[in-house]
């Protein structure tokens, strides 16, 4: 498969106060839904970057309804996947659970516990970091 050198950002729609972090890139594809975990796996082995945010648990992203199998659009059946794409930033509420429990020990960064407050200045060195 040809790898595109644009970012992946899988987002749920729940967490649109993150969209401050990729709003600004221009080469970007942006998954918000309506896509199954075979063609997710697909996406992330062709892409350079992967950028997973939203509300999520030790378990994993959620899927928040918007995606068709489960409760979970990143949990222990994607790991593979991940592994292999060591430019992954993972941005949920216990993430640092996720990576540590499956052996993601080249994830690029871990945030957790996301506020709310002050979102544009914290954002803006992880946003440098997606170019």
């Amino acid at each position: 498969m040809t790898e595109d050198r644009s970012p992946l950002n899988l987002t749920t729609l729940s967490a649109d106060f993150l969209r401050c972090l990729y709003r600004d890139l221009t080469n970007k594809t942006v998954i918000a839904g309506g896509i199954i975990k075979s063609d997710l796996v697909k996406l992330i082995n062709s892409r350079q970057k992967i950028v997973c945010c939203g509300h999520g648990s030790p378990s994993g992203l959620f899927g928040v309804s918007k995606f068709p199998e489960g409760p979970y659009i990143i949990d222990d059946t994607m790991v593979s996947a991940l592994r292999n794409n060591v430019n992954t930033i993972y941005i949920w509420c216990n993430a640092d659970v996720f990576v540590l429990k499956n052996g993601l020990n080249d994830a690029t960064i871990v945030l957790m516990q996301l506020s709310l407050n002050n979102m544009e200045s914290k954002w803006e060195p992880l946003r440098r970091r997606l170019d």
